[in-house]
């Protein structure tokens, strides 16, 4: 079975900073959905940012699972995180809401669904990686290479951009990233970005991809990207022989 992005999610959240938590619309997951939040924010306090991810079927943060990075060797101080959670049933509407411990800056929350994920193993391989912190020298590409496992994956990510040293026209570091969403806000000096990787599914594990945003070249500064594969579901048959067993996938 093919991973597929089940659309119906909620609208991005984008919004200028605030120490204030956010949630999504409304919105119903289908059975059988992974939903998977890519989250980032800009600008922290002295100490490395969270941003902790739970929805309104039960508020538990325990359910969510995330990979998260933090850029914390500069005042820019954004965090990134892809966060998922399984429903082998649809809890009917609910929200995705995302709570921040020292983040100040620009928030952004893009919520994906996906249906075709193996429930009992979600995810194969990952990426995480922190960039420049000057901004006279900063980065301007903010991919990292991430080595997907398992043919008919699903490769998502996210990249929070701080400290730019002028507004950015994001882009992608080549063909094999497409950008989902993206935020530029000009008050806190921040940008943001979802993404996946572009031919939706992996043809060729073991091959490295470098996936990720960029900003233009002469927007420069710090920031961080999360990088996570999403696995499919194969369905098994196991049939008992008189010498052993075979199994039929």
């Amino acid at each position: 079975m093919a991973i597929v992005d089940a659309g119906g999610g909620p609208a991005t959240i984008k919004v200028t900073g605030s120490t204030t938590p956010q949630a999504t619309a409304s919105f119903t997951p289908p059975d059988g959905v992974l939903l998977v939040a890519l989250c980032c924010g800009g600008f922290g306090t002295s100490a490395a940012p969270v941003i902790t991810v739970t929805d309104s079927s039960d508020a538990n943060a325990t359910n969510w699972t995330k990979l998260s990075i933090s850029d914390t060797a500069t005042s820019g101080k954004g965090t990134a995180v892809v966060a998922w959670r399984y429903f082998a049933v649809s809890p009917g509407s609910i929200t995705v809401r995302c709570a921040y411990t020292n983040l100040t800056g620009s928030k952004y929350i893009d919520v994906v669904q996906l249906t075709g994920v193996r429930p009992g193993q979600i995810t194969g391989a990952t990426a995480t990686a922190t960039f420049n912190t000057s901004t006279s020298s900063g980065a301007s590409d903010f991919s990292t290479a991430i080595t997907p496992r398992t043919v008919g994956s699903c490769v998502l990510g996210v990249t929070n951009m701080s400290w730019l040293s002028v507004a950015p026209t994001i882009g992608v570091h080549d063909a094999n990233t497409t950008n989902l969403d993206t935020y530029n806000n000009t008050t806190d000096g921040t940008s943001h970005a979802s993404f996946k990787y572009t031919s939706n599914n992996v043809a060729s594990p073991g091959a490295s991809l470098t996936l990720g945003p960029t900003t233009g070249g002469t927007a420069k500064g710090s920031g961080s990207t999360a990088i996570v594969e999403f696995l499919p579901y194969y369905g098994r048959t196991i049939i008992m022989q008189a010498v052993g067993r075979a199994a039929n996938w």
